[in-house]
């Protein structure tokens, strides 16, 4: 009789074991709170910094709308063209 036990005994060790071992696989396949934290951190930032680099692009070009003019055109002579190369 003892020997059934032990058997029985050492199967149930072996199937936790198996278990034990796949459950934990699963769980390392999910990201921890701390990880899904981080990554909106990021995801925010990056939004941030888009937003930024977008409201900076609009404030230079409102302040710059005389950047496509000709500033020496008035002091140029009507018989000369304005493209000379």
């Amino acid at each position: 009789m003892p020997g059934v036990a032990m058997k029985k005994l050492i199967v149930m060790t072996i199937a936790l074991a198996a278990f034990a071992a796949l459950t934990g696989s699963i769980y390392a396949q999910d990201k921890s709170p701390l990880q899904l934290k981080e990554e909106e951190k990021a995801r925010e930032a990056k939004q941030i910094d888009k937003e930024y680099k977008a409201a900076k692009k609009r404030e230079n070009a409102a302040a710059n709308p005389a950047a496509a003019t000709d500033p020496w055109a008035n002091m140029r002579g009507t018989d000369e063209p304005k493209a000379k190369r």
